[in-house]
């Protein structure tokens, strides 16, 4: 048997590296008493001084200095164990929350929870699906660990990790007079009915600032809050609508038909949102990873 402890040697790098007892124990969270107690008993144990002590310093012994070395990788080694086996007990038990975007929710997310839970079946995933904003305010209020969907801006609060660049067309039923033209501009559907999710919605300002530019006021026919809804309208003839290329439900191709829209070509970034300066849990990390390389092979 080792005639020192885990616990004397911890407190040992803490004291070396700090050159202070008051210091390492306030790291250490434990009494001054209790540090000296344990580096007295190491070096009784080793029969070689550590330390130098003196009233207003504490210095390193040639011996000191060699222990150190080896102390620090002890220590460490034992610290990514140690890690190492919570993440992995996280895995078998973890739970978090994702806030997602309605498009993001529809089109890409079933794929990724899919290929997530197959690996990790015993971790619970809450979907909070909400707006632009709402993500942002979820994780904001820290309803949510983690937020995927469109982000514009740089700084401040959040960290965005940017994964895919999503253009915007204009929607319109397969028989809409507009459907033979291979690309729009913005002039060419300020006298088209609009038809919009809601105000709060990221698209409405977009559109509502376009439309401003042309020296228009957009004034839509029907705001919507389902997608659903709006493309089922949509789909009928009641007007277009302008929204990301991949919200397009998967099976609407018979009935709904999407035309580029350029001067300007518009598009959002699309990506995982967390706050600044966060450490994601084990599980959501995990989840983080595997979004990334699912949609970079996209």
């Amino acid at each position: 048997m080792l005639p020192i402890s885990l616990k004397q040697l911890e407190t040992f790098v803490a004291v070396a590296e700090a050159r202070s007892f008051r210091r390492a124990a306030e790291r250490l969270l434990r009494s001054q008493s209790a540090i000296s107690a344990h580096i007295q008993n190491l070096e009784e144990e080793l029969g070689v001084a550590l330390l130098h002590r003196t009233t207003r310093s504490v210095r390193l012994t040639e011996a000191g200095a060699r222990l150190l070395v080896q102390a620090r990788e002890v220590v460490a080694r034992l610290d990514a164990v140690v890690v190492g086996l919570r993440e992995e007990e996280a895995m078998q038990r973890g739970r978090f929350v994702i806030a997602c975007t309605p498009s993001c929710a529809a089109n890409l997310l079933p794929d990724i929870l899919r290929d997530y839970h197959a690996r990790f079946p015993k971790i619970t995933i809450e979907v909070i699906e909400t707006y632009a904003y709402g993500v942002q305010d979820a994780l904001r209020r820290e309803e949510a660990e983690l937020g995927f969907g469109p982000f514009d801006r740089t700084g401040g609060e959040f960290e965005f990790r940017q994964l895919l660049d999503d253009p915007y067309a204009v929607i319109m039923s397969r028989d809409y007079r507009l459907a033979s033209r291979k690309r729009l501009v913005v002039a060419d559907i300020v006298d088209e009915p609009i038809l919009m999710m809601p105000k709060e919605s990221a698209v409405y300002r977009m559109l509502e600032n376009l439309f401003a530019a042309e020296g228009r006021t957009m004034r839509p026919r029907y705001e919507l809050v389902h997608h659903q809804t709006l493309f089922a309208l949509v789909a009928v003839g009641l007007g277009v609508t302008v929204m990301p290329a991949m919200a397009l439900p998967a099976d609407s191709a018979e009935r709904l038909h999407a035309v580029d829209l350029i001067r300007p070509r518009i598009s959002r970034k699309l990506g995982l949102i967390t706050l600044r300066g966060q450490a994601l849990s084990p599980p959501a990390r995990a989840f983080a990873e595997l979004t990334a390389d699912r949609l970079r092979a996209a």
